[in-house]
């Protein structure tokens, strides 16, 4: 099992306890502000990850809603 974590980057304390939540209980998970090395294509490797993982966690917040990704 492997979890593809979804943000917003204002989220990122809360996606990193949920991705210790996951691994307390066997699941890997990927965070791009963290899991994306510097010299990546990261449009490419969100792809690949998502691509991968059995389970997708969206987090849906205040700074989602407001954000003109979720327009």
């Amino acid at each position: 099992m492997y979890a593809f974590i979804s943000y917003q980057s204002a989220d990122k304390v809360i996606a990193g306890k949920v991705k210790n939540l996951l691994a307390g209980v066997g699941i890997p998970a990927f965070m791009a502000h963290e899991d994306i090395n510097v010299s990546e294509e990261w449009r490419l490797k969100i792809l690949e990850e998502i691509g991968k993982a059995d389970l997708f966690v969206s987090l849906w917040s205040k700074n989602y809603g407001s954000s003109s990704i979720a327009l």
